[in-house]
């Protein structure tokens, strides 16, 4: 979810650089039960009403990393910060919503459709350079996967990944 981390192994040498590959960009939304009711103000949701929302842990969670700096610039971070759950990863932060645990999670828009007892109230505008996107790249002298990659590249790939919610990669 973050090419960051590819970057991280590809200057380690660890990962050929000449074969990263930007496979699919997913979006951030906050997500709630469809059970339940939230209150939504006259600029778009309102973040009041929730005792405790989840996301990923942003020192370590690509999508807690993008939510907090999504919600700073906003200038929303800062009144909700005290009633943040951090989750270890979005699976996380998805069954703590669905437990009832939380009110509402930010979590990628895939992991929302993947779950019929959940919508999405809010999808989040992406911050300049930092969209959740899948990257990959080969072990560094390998030619292990070149197929793999080949496939990622064609139209099979990205209809099936369109079908999951995810949308083509952006530079």
């Amino acid at each position: 979810a973050s090419g960051a981390y590819v970057d991280g192994l590809i200057g380690e040498g660890l990962l050929d650089a000449e074969t990263r590959l930007a496979v699919a960009n997913n979006a951030l939304v906050l997500a709630v039960r469809r059970a339940s009711r939230w209150p939504t103000g006259g600029n778009g949701t309102s973040l009041q009403g929730a005792a405790r929302l989840a996301i990923g842990d942003p020192r370590f969670v690509p999508s807690g990393s993008y939510t907090q700096s999504t919600l700073v610039a906003q200038g929303r971070w800062g009144p909700i910060s005290n009633r943040i759950v951090f989750a270890r990863d979005v699976a996380g932060a998805v069954a703590l919503l669905r437990r009832g645990e939380v009110d509402g999670a930010f979590v990628y828009e895939t992991d929302v459709l993947a779950h019929d007892d959940l919508m999405i109230l809010e999808r989040l505008p992406r911050q300049p350079n930092e969209a959740p996107q899948v990257v990959g790249a080969r072990q560094a002298d390998a030619a292990t996967l070149a197929d793999f990659f080949v496939f990622f590249q064609g139209p099979t790939a990205a209809t099936i990944l369109r079908e999951h919610g995810f949308e083509p990669p952006t530079s």
